[in-house]
């Protein structure tokens, strides 16, 4: 759906810039998953109707 790597969706949960996740099982290794509306919701935060909008 994003198109975007495992490794800048790993460093945008570090960051605390991408998506809200889940974690399937206890540990570091367990998988994450993304809900379809909590991506949809984090890419509705980026929607702009004018170049003079971005960065506000």
């Amino acid at each position: 759906m994003l198109r975007l790597s495992r490794r800048t969706l790993e460093r945008m949960r570090v960051d605390g810039t991408g998506p809200r996740y889940l974690k399937a099982g206890p540990g570091k290794r367990a998988r994450v998953l993304y809900r379809e509306a909590d991506v949809v919701a984090w890419i509705d935060r980026f929607q702009f109707g004018s170049t003079s909008e971005y960065g506000r």
